[in-house]
């Protein structure tokens, strides 16, 4: 900093400021990231620096959201969306239109939110540029999920997995760790549309949906080792496909409606009026579809179960007496799937969300590691096993008289050693042999492990400390074999997602 203003560098300084307030930023130092950022702008726009002063504006709106001052933010923001209009970037325009309906959420505008996300679509479809694109559908899905609209919003998030799932075809090109990092950004989005289908009882939808990232994290670890497995579209139903073609003959209009704005053009009081008709015509189409979604939700909550169960059916019936147990981790809860053999299939909560279970697994994997006696890993382990086998499963194991578990683990339940869990009064394993899959349709159920397999052991003659205590086990069921800035799209949230600051 200090060379570039002996040598009097306006620009370099300038973009320097820019990136120490994108730091702070990142370190919640917020009041500094902000004195940064205000130093940066005076520079931008003292020395007629179009460009770098909308970037900086972008990057203080976002920030003030993160303080609570929405309103201040949504100025920067409106700003910064002037500057790029003038200087011709739409794809930059788009992507700050997609944050102002962040903000606009927030503060609990959601007709200015809706339209601003309109908007962004407009331009980011005529730009190509799908990954910000692919933002916006999730933050409209987020939208009409606040709103309670869930019809509407499960349409937008399945748009948007099916963007996501295009982008990936992209992407095989790139380092595993870039392809690895993408997968983390885009999950939420699976997880927040299976748990809205598992609410509307789409059990089957839902776990296509979960098998689908499934997927994507199995080949992001087994890439190059092992042929990528082909991308996938969710299938939209015909009451879906209406809701986007409607949706998008909204935009298009509002896109006519836009240019007039901006032109102030003679027939602007026309198209304002045909644009709020438009819209009410939406709004009554909705409420009809909400009618025929009702009227049609049996059947597809049955076609859907019956896709599960065909899955799961296989699988358990390559073992009788087996359960195939589904953990699905979200932000607030855990919700468990569970199917068993004769076609039953149910569902139950945990309480406890991703951070919270987290800090409960790595509390287990500690006690299990370090500690010299089992209090600490059965008190543990027994968390862990009210959670993961909730009371209405537990009912069902006894009645039912299951000897065989299968898991397919979701997320931070990967790293769950499943056999330590307690009930109080045994280890897991001691009740069941037990099995983890990756994902259902990848399992292969026709091959077996040998009745009497031939075991070559490497150990220390002397149990460790930490060894729990013996418990009987059970074979377990075979298993299967700068200066462009970013954009909005590395940065999608379970809450509305928006631009990450820019560094330039």
């Amino acid at each position: 900093m200090s060379i570039r203003r002996k040598i009097e560098d306006k620009l370099g300084e300038s973009a320097t400021l820019n990136n120490l307030g994108i730091v702070y930023e990142s370190n919640a130092q917020y009041d500094v990231s902000l004195r940064m950022y205000s130093e940066s702008l005076k520079i931008r726009q003292d020395t007629n620096d179009s460009y770098g002063e909308a970037i900086t504006l972008n990057n203080i709106g976002l920030l003030l959201r993160k303080t609570g001052d929405i309103s201040q933010g949504i100025e920067k923001l409106q700003s910064s969306l002037a500057i790029f209009r003038r200087i011709g970037d739409p794809v930059n325009e788009g992507n700050t239109l997609d944050s102002l309906g962040s903000l606009y959420k927030d503060k609990g505008s959601f007709l200015e939110a809706e339209r601003a996300y309109q908007q962004a679509l407009i331009l980011l479809r005529d730009s190509g540029s799908y990954p910000i694109e692919r933002v916006v559908l999730q933050n409209l899905g987020v939208l009409f999920e606040d709103k309670r609209s869930l019809d509407l919003a499960i349409s937008f998030y399945k748009q948007s997995i099916n963007l996501t799932e295009d982008i990936r075809k992209d992407l095989r090109s790139l380092p595993l760790d870039a392809q690895s990092s993408y997968t983390r950004k885009v999950s939420d989005t699976y997880r927040r549309l299976a748990d809205l289908l598992i609410k509307k009882g789409r059990i089957g939808e839902a776990q296509q949906v979960l098998e689908l990232l499934k997927i994507q994290e199995i080949n992001d670890i087994t890439e190059g080792t092992r042929s990528a497995t082909p991308t996938a579209q969710i299938a939209l139903s015909q009451l879906e496909q209406d809701i986007i073609a409607q949706y998008n003959s909204l935009i298009d209009f509002g896109q006519k409606l836009a240019d007039c704005e901006q032109t102030r053009c003679d027939k602007l009081g026309e198209y304002q009026t045909q644009y709020t008709a438009l819209t009410q015509a939406y709004d009554r189409f909705l409420e009809d579809t909400k009618t025929n979604l009702t009227a049609a939700r049996a059947t597809e909550i049955d076609a859907g179960t019956k896709t599960f169960l065909a899955n799961a059916d296989r699988i358990i019936t390559a073992q009788p007496n087996t359960a195939l147990i589904y953990p699905l981790v979200l932000e607030d809860k855990v919700r468990i799937l569970w199917a068993t053999k004769g076609g039953a299939l149910n569902q139950a909560e945990c309480p406890l969300g991703e951070a919270e279970l987290s800090g409960l697994v790595e509390t287990f994997r500690t006690a299990l590691q370090t500690t010299s006696t089992a209090t600490p890993v059965q008190q543990a382990g027994k968390k862990l096993y009210d959670c993961l086998i909730p009371p209405k499963l537990q009912a069902v194991l006894n009645n039912s008289r299951i000897d065989n578990l299968i898991f397919v683990p979701d997320r931070i339940t990967n790293y769950i050693p499943m056999a330590a869990l307690h009930d109080g009064q045994q280890y897991l394993i001691e009740r069941y042999s037990l099995s983890n899959i990756l994902a259902a349709s990848f399992t292969d159920t026709d091959s077996r492990l040998p009745s009497e397999p031939s075991i070559l052991g490497f150990g220390s003659p002397k149990p460790s400390p930490s060894t729990i205590p013996p418990a009987p086990t059970a074979p377990s069921p075979s298993s299967p074999k700068n200066s462009t800035p970013s954009s909005n799209a590395t940065a999608a949230t379970t809450n509305a997602a928006s631009s990450p600051a820019k560094s330039c």
